[in-house]
């Protein structure tokens, strides 16, 4: 097993010997596995059923069948979906056991018409978040009442600010002719991310002060 390692001497804890003065031979303490690379390939051919005519379908599934190569279940996400990078971000934190730090997870943008004031924890166990809204009004939320309602209230009138800085995106739309595959519309604004605020906010009152229910 290859890796990096810390050396002490062969009587471990028992030893005896002044510093520099053991001449028994090291032993590795603890390996430290060299860190997983990851690197992005090429494993699947996928190909989209909206760009197969019915008689094209049945010819690839017999040829398939035929050649007895099977098939997977799995979650398929194009390159020019919103979500494309951030997947292969989740597989790449996944296969090298990487974990974000606070400080790399969802933090709110400057401008920022909320201010996260802190959380609050009762001693029944419950906590709330504590927000300061544009005209000043003290309003708390429980972690799990972070839905879309209740960010509206909380936003009011900048709702606006939130599609600009957490979009949600429509599919693009693409001609039914998979010969001559043309955009007909590109992906738009059509909202905001939900799951993506709510989790940005919340993180946001985790880095402050606690405060006292």
């Amino acid at each position: 097993m290859t890796g990096k390692g810390l050396k002490r001497c062969m009587g471990g804890a028992r030893c005896n010997h002044a510093p520099g003065e053991c001449t028994a031979q090291p032993m590795v303490d603890r390996i430290y596995p060299e860190p997983t690379l990851f690197r992005r390939e090429d494993r699947y051919i996928v190909i989209k059923r909206k760009h197969l005519t019915p008689f094209k379908e049945r010819a690839i599934r017999d040829q398939l069948a035929a050649l007895e190569v099977s098939t997977v279940e799995c979650v398929a996400v194009e390159s020019d979906w919103p979500e494309y990078e951030t997947v292969w971000g989740m597989i790449e934190a996944r296969v090298t056991g990487k974990q974000p730090a606070l400080a790399a997870l969802s933090t709110l943008p400057a401008g920022c018409p909320v201010k996260a004031v802190g959380m609050s924890v009762s001693p029944n166990g419950f906590m709330r978040c504590h927000y300061t809204n544009a005209r000043g009004q003290a309003i708390s939320l429980a972690p799990e009442d972070h839905c879309k309602a209740n960010l509206c209230a909380l936003f009011g009138p900048d709702i606006a600010w939130l599609e600009a800085n957490f979009p949600r995106w429509s599919k693009p739309i693409y001609s039914e002719d998979c010969l001559h595959r043309q955009l007909v519309r590109p992906a738009e604004i059509i909202g905001f991310d939900t799951a993506e605020v709510a989790a940005a906010l919340i993180i946001e009152c985790t880095r402050k002060p606690e405060m006292h229910a």
